[in-house]
């Protein structure tokens, strides 16, 4: 029996290079999906201001400030 010391085996190289690539590829589609939607703190505070300044008539009285008026008007002379 000849024993070969040096076995081209350049297909199954291939084929890991390939998968290796195919599996790093895959993991940055995925990371890219997952950003996709993110919203940053900031953003997302400016943008809940925005909706609630939106939501509110312009002639609106914040809560307890009609309240503080009166009671400082009782208790001056």
């Amino acid at each position: 029996m000849i024993f070969q010391r040096s076995r081209p085996d350049w297909k199954g190289r291939l084929a890991s290079v390939f998968i290796l690539f195919g599996l790093v590829y895959a993991w940055l589609c995925f990371t890219c999906v997952l950003r996709q939607g993110h919203v940053s703190e900031d953003d997302y505070v400016r943008m809940t201001q925005e909706i609630v300044e939106q939501s509110l008539p312009k002639d609106a009285v914040p809560a307890g400030w009609e309240r503080s008026v009166r009671e400082t008007r009782e208790v001056q002379p």
